[in-house]
């Protein structure tokens, strides 16, 4: 769809969504295969330093960091650990979340890398910048599972034209409403077949709820 918009498009790192070598069938200009952020970050930027002169870009990264099996240094210490409540507070668990917590430090430091890339290129404030993920994380209760550990997700943005931030919304939302969101924002169509709704009315402030369900 952002191709067809007239926007260079491009994948780095990790899909779900077909075979390595059929992924050219999901409309992306270029496709720069690789799994972990310390492969994805300095392609990211590398790219960001020379983006296209001629044209608007659509640049999606993906990363295996998060999932299983997590990074097992050993170095996070234990007592600063948090563990939810869906699970026991017992120290094996407690190494699996520094295992993990270790993991999102990395995809921390990933997105603060791409987004300074951003600033120094001068199109951070011209920029829709999207952190999000598919599902919950993988702990017992949560991924795979119809709760909130199961069904909550990362959902971070930043964006140009009328954006409030610094706020935590409260509104129930799907990643069905990131298209159309992307859409409104860039000035591109929508096809009809669509599901979902534009968070831009969450976003800028004007509303405080969409769905009634989800």
């Amino acid at each position: 769809m952002m191709a067809e918009a007239g926007y260079h498009t491009r994948l780095i790192g990790l899909q779900h969504e077909g075979p390595d070598n059929e992924v050219a069938a999901l409309g992306y200009e270029v496709y720069d295969s690789c799994w972990q952020c310390a492969e994805a970050t300095p392609r990211a930027v590398a790219f960001l330093e020379k983006p296209p002169a001629d044209k608007p870009f659509y640049l999606q990264i993906g990363v295996f960091e998060t999932h299983r099996a997590f990074s097992a240094s050993g170095d996070v210490p234990l007592d600063g650990v948090h563990v939810p409540p869906y699970l026991p507070d017992r120290p094996a668990i407690r190494r699996d979340f520094a295992d993990f917590a270790e993991d999102l430090a990395k995809v921390d430091a990933m997105v603060g890398t791409v987004r300074a890339a951003l600033d120094r290129a001068g199109l951070l404030d011209e920029t829709l910048f999207i952190y999000t993920t598919d599902h919950g994380v993988a702990f017992p209760g949560a991924k795979g599972n119809l709760t909130d550990p199961g069904l909550g997700i990362a959902s971070l943005w930043r964006g140009p034209r009328g954006f409030r931030g610094g706020r935590d919304i409260g509104a129930m939302v799907s990643n069905l409403d990131v298209l159309p969101t992307i859409a409104e924002v860039c000035g591109v169509a929508v096809p009809a077949e669509v599901q979902g709704t534009s968070l831009r009315p969450l976003l800028d402030g004007s509303k405080s709820e969409l769905h009634d369900e989800l």
